[in-house]
């Protein structure tokens, strides 16, 4: 007889593969929030420069 790959029970390699499956759900979902804090803090720049741009335009700056 030949010898079995996995010799787990199927219950077992059920639970694993939902738990790889939580742990990539998680990862990626900080990921995203990673990227969103990014996002936000980019508008944050371009709004400053923005306002910079028109106060230079407006002949305020120096």
């Amino acid at each position: 007889m030949p010898e079995l790959l996995n010799p787990k029970p199927l219950s077992e390699i059920k639970r694993e593969k939902v738990e790889k499956a939580q742990e990539l759900n998680i990862d990626l979902y900080e990921a995203v929030a990673g990227l969103f804090e990014e996002l936000l803090e980019a508008n944050a720049r371009i709004a400053a420069l923005e306002e910079r741009v028109n106060t230079l335009t407006q002949g305020g700056g120096q």
